[in-house]
């Protein structure tokens, strides 16, 4: 009987400590991360994982409100031609071309928060190749401004970090410019 005690003692104090380890080390899910982390965390495993994934409420009013804008204005104004901030790839991925899998992990993905509000996601879409110089290349960085709202964390912007220099701006940027030049009197174009 006092085997079974001592064993009994033993296995609950490794629970325990197991317990705590977790729990500190910030191991278990959702320990030590921030509502906005945690938001742009969900999003990506699903998205990643379900490519028929709806996108929901992620952004504020005034975001959504210039990405309605520019997308009447390429509808009125485009005639045809490719228009719109995202237009030509995937706006959450920062590329034209990538692999699709249902298994999160295999995407390398991470994520940060550089100061608050700020949420900083880096990922490999294309993560089957082994060569590490085309592991950078296929690596993107996206930096997410986010905002809260109604009480609820939004994306306000987004802007793809680039691995090399690049003018292209965040999102609203991107956006703004596109009504911007499809509203310039003719032959300012």
């Amino acid at each position: 009987m006092k085997k079974i005690i001592i064993i009994s003692v033993v296995l609950i104090a490794c629970l325990l400590g197991t317990l705590f380890f977790l729990r500190h080390s910030g191991q278990s899910k959702g320990i030590n991360k921030s509502p906005e982390v945690m938001m742009i965390e969900t999003f990506y495993r699903n998205y990643l994982t379900d490519r028929g994934y709806h996108v929901g409420n992620l952004f504020s009013k005034s975001y959504s409100d210039l990405s309605e804008l520019e997308s009447e204005t390429c509808k009125e104004k485009a005639k045809g031609d490719m228009c719109g901030f995202g237009a030509d790839g995937d706006v959450f991925l920062c590329s034209q071309e990538y692999e699709l899998y249902l298994d999160f992990g295999l995407y390398h993905f991470n994520i940060t928060e550089p100061s608050p509000g700020v949420v900083e996601v880096r990922l490999n879409v294309y993560p089957s190749l082994k060569d590490e110089q085309e592991q950078q290349v296929y690596t993107r960085r996206i930096r997410y401004m986010m905002i809260k709202e109604k009480g609820n964390w939004v994306i306000d912007d987004f802007r793809c970090l680039p691995n090399e220099p690049s003018d292209m701006g965040s999102a609203r940027e991107e956006m703004q410019k596109t009504i911007q030049f499809y509203n310039a009197p003719t032959g300012l174009k």
